[in-house]
């Protein structure tokens, strides 16, 4: 599922980072993008934590629809080298302010 984004090591992303990936999730449902962002600012769930939390749990702290959670779940992946990346689908993508450099 990766496409023209490039991906970004998920323990550095910040709150506002998770967000904005989230909205570039190609086949997401775009009407409850707010409700999501609303979700993942309130819950504070930045790159550490999505790197740390059981999946279970997240699933229903996040309270998405379906289909729109088995793209973000996958979205959400191991590499072979064991750093957790977040992979996003849309054709183009801009340096977010809300990704910290660094490992």
């Amino acid at each position: 599922m990766q496409g023209s984004i490039p991906p970004v090591l998920l323990s550095s992303m910040t709150t506002e980072g998770v967000c904005e990936r989230v909205h570039l999730i190609e086949g997401i449902d775009q009407s409850m993008m707010g409700n999501y962002s609303a979700t993942i600012r309130k819950a504070n769930v930045n790159g550490r934590v999505l790197t740390q939390c059981n999946i279970d749990e997240l699933k229903k702290e996040m309270n998405m629809n379906f289909g729109d959670w088995q793209l973000f779940r996958a979205s959400v992946r191991k590499n072979s080298s064991h750093k957790i990346r977040f992979y996003g689908t849309k054709h183009t993508f801009q340096r977010s302010p809300y990704v910290r450099d660094g490992n």
